[in-house]
């Protein structure tokens, strides 16, 4: 996908391709490039907890973090140290694989946020 991507690019913006390198023009030409194609993008925030599983994830680092009272700096570095060697990667599986179902009760509920 990459040398494709970047190829069709070029053609559809040959002037303009050099601030494409920037990190915002770059989000900007994969927009571009999608409504091309007709992909229906979907307006939600990126921090959002019901289509971002790695917000979940932290959510949870941070509640098992905070179980253990920390107290210091070197305590709460301790504690997520670790809360990350003992999370389980059956909880990130899940959370990746309810996205489709997340985004299917998203759009039924008009982006109401989701109750867990």
């Amino acid at each position: 996908m990459g040398i494709g991507l970047l190829q069709r690019l070029k053609a559809h913006s040959r002037e303009n391709f050099k601030i494409f390198k920037a990190k915002c023009s770059k989000f900007f030409v994969i927009v571009i490039y999608l409504l091309t194609c007709k992909v229906e993008i979907l307006d939600w925030p990126a921090r959002s907890p019901d289509i971002n599983p790695m917000e979940n994830i932290w959510a949870i680092l941070k509640k098992q973090v905070s179980k253990r009272n920390p107290e210091t700096i070197e305590e709460l570095e301790h504690a997520t140290h670790l809360e990350c060697q003992d999370f389980s990667p059956q909880i990130v599986y899940t959370l990746f694989c309810s996205i489709h179902n997340r985004i299917k009760l998203l759009i039924e509920g008009e982006g109401v946020a989701l109750s867990y």
